[in-house]
């Protein structure tokens, strides 16, 4: 739905993360909004474009998770008759540590490097590019995770309810 790519890079402009829909699988429906650099190198392949999807399909209950690069995601089912047909995943960050202090969110770079076949030099030269989110930002995502799930879920099945009338309608016309 052409509105969808719209609203989410709004939003995830508005949270200063990442977003994405994708189809049940974690298959991406839509691009990421607002990739930090180091997600745009890592999903440049097809390895890393596997692994993300992980997190982004098992994550539907809006726990965050941990992606294989270190970095917290969270995904819910976007409904359409009270049946899950989509996800939409807030991704590409890290938690401040409660001491204040920024953690240390990489996995060792060689190893994540070796295994999507890139650069280190280029992973470590965007690794800045991760946001960081204090706690009060962090206990904001769920509930606005949340919010665009529903937006989402009420735009699909206004969409479904207008394609079947226009199915009833078709269908009467043949009389």
């Amino acid at each position: 739905m052409s509105c969808m790519p719209a609203i989410q890079a709004i939003c995830a402009e508005a949270m200063a993360i990442a977003m994405v829909t994708t189809g049940l699988d974690g298959t991406p429906l839509s691009g990421a909004s607002s990739s930090c650099d180091s997600c745009t190198l890592i999903l440049a392949t097809e390895r890393g474009r596997v692994h993300c999807a992980e997190p982004w399909r098992r994550s539907p209950d809006g726990q965050f998770y941990s992606c294989h690069a270190g970095l917290l995601c969270s995904s819910l089912p976007i409904l359409v008759d009270g049946q899950p047909v989509a996800l939409v995943a807030a991704c590409q960050f890290v938690a401040l540590q409660p001491d204040g202090t920024e953690p240390t969110w990489q996995l060792p770079l060689p190893e994540l490097a070796s295994g999507l076949s890139l650069a280190e030099a280029d992973l470590r030269a965007t690794a800045s590019s991760v946001r960081v989110l204090a706690e009060s930002h962090l206990l904001r995502v769920p509930r606005l995770l949340h919010r665009v799930a529903e937006t989402f879920s009420e735009i699909a099945q206004e969409r479904s309810d207008l394609f079947g009338s226009l199915e009833k309608i078709a269908e009467m016309s043949k009389i």
